[in-house]
């Protein structure tokens, strides 16, 4: 089961193998408009956080989800 989703053409979400949200926004011309895209979510209770690391599981802790 494929579980990413295209968003407008060039930007997509998916589900990664340990459970957590990616996405892969468009190529955007500044920074400002990266901020934007990233923000657009915030009226529904969503956030993004830009960081890849886990301080409190072990590597073993992280369930895998199949794609």
């Amino acid at each position: 089961m494929e579980l990413t989703t295209t968003l407008m053409g060039k930007q997509s979400i998916c589900l990664e193998p340990g459970g957590q949200f990616e996405p892969s926004g468009a190529p955007l011309k500044t920074l400002h408009q990266t901020c934007a895209e990233v923000k657009v979510v915030e009226e529904m209770g969503i956030g993004f956080i830009g960081i890849g690391f886990q301080p409190k599981w072990e590597r073993k802790d992280i369930p895998i989800m199949p794609k």
